[in-house]
């Protein structure tokens, strides 16, 4: 597999966690346990998953309440670059 770089996840203006692919896949959701933890109701306790594959990082939907890029809600998405996703809504 080639060398996926580390992932930045940024939760707001001052949180930013990185996500190294040698760790495999990593969780954002409201569990504690999530490797990306965000306790708001809005969020599932396991709402989304970045995983390292061979084409670089994937973001996948695992919520019921979906997860959103540009308005248009994903199931599961190669990250190119900067983007920003909404959690439980489009907007």
């Amino acid at each position: 597999m080639p060398e996926i770089p580390p992932l930045l996840v940024a939760t707001s203006s001052t949180t930013t966690f990185e996500v190294q692919s040698d760790d495999g896949v990593a969780t954002l959701g409201r569990e504690p346990s999530a490797t990306i933890h965000i306790p708001d109701n809005r969020v599932s306790r396991r709402h989304l998953l970045f995983e390292p594959r061979e084409d670089g990082w994937h973001a996948v939907d695992t919520s019921t309440n979906g997860t959103y890029l540009a308005g248009e809600r994903f199931e599961d998405i190669v990250i190119t670059g900067a983007i920003e996703l909404n959690l439980g809504a489009p907007e």
